[in-house]
């Protein structure tokens, strides 16, 4: 392999990528209607920041997700004996 097809193969790679990554970030459900119907009605501009508009929503709500997690995993680390103490009671 010469210099200029590892050079195409990676561009062709690197496509690849971010044609999987733009479908599978796209929308779906109720917000992409809402996010289509914009766009068709405004224009697209309208529609980019009614995209970008859903993207920072669903990092937000990510963001809660990911915080109420790590404190019910710390909860039950504090609680960890005491709940084991009581799973082996309920087993017995």
């Amino acid at each position: 392999m010469d210099f200029n097809q590892i050079i195409l193969s990676d561009l062709l790679f690197y496509l690849k990528g971010l044609a999987v990554g733009v479908a599978v970030s796209v929308p779906m459900g109720p917000a992409a209607i809402l996010c289509i119907n914009r766009t068709l009605e405004r224009g697209m501009f309208a529609g980019l920041i009614g995209g970008l508009g859903i993207a920072i929503a669903d990092t937000f709500y990510g963001a809660i997700a990911g915080f109420s997690l790590t404190s019910l995993a710390d909860f039950i680390f504090g609680w960890f004996s005491r709940l084991r103490l009581i799973g082996g009671l309920i087993l017995l």
